[in-house]
């Protein structure tokens, strides 16, 4: 089923319970994760996050030990939905859109000071969550 399909058959759901399907944010949003909407949001989040390297052993080193010294070792649907709002993401943003939302949002880390020192590497928590979610999936 493509993500076309969910959408439109989500609107028909929202339609027979007298739901007008453009009124999402006040109708519910709630109501649309029991739906699958949660699901394909991480999704695309895993699918933004691999991307990002064409070598994931890049980041095995580094998000192991974030995975170590912050506790998220078995939480990966956690860090995914922590990225997913951290950078914003809307249902109508495919998996490019999330990259480039990563993206723009480590500018703003970095942008703003919200940088670290781990490990003798510079980097925004943005980062340390991607690490951290490519090591795992």
């Amino acid at each position: 089923m493509s993500n076309r399909d969910v959408v439109q058959s989500k609107r028909l759901f929202l339609r027979s319970l007298g739901i007008i399907p453009g009124l999402f944010a006040l109708s519910g949003l709630t109501l649309l994760s029991g739906c699958g909407l949660a699901v394909t949001r991480r999704q695309r989040v895993k699918k933004a996050v691999r991307m990002f390297f064409s070598d994931p052993r890049q980041a095995t080193e580094i998000g192991q030990l974030y995975i170590n010294s912050s506790g998220f070792d078995s939480q990966l649907d956690e860090l995914l939905d922590d990225l997913a709002t951290r950078i914003e993401l809307r249902w109508r943003h495919s998996s490019a859109d999330a990259q480039f939302l990563l993206v723009k949002q480590i500018r703003n880390d970095f942008a703003r000071g919200n940088i670290a020192n781990f490990y003798g590497w510079m980097l925004s928590p943005t980062e340390l969550r991607i690490y951290a979610v490519r090591t795992m999936v």
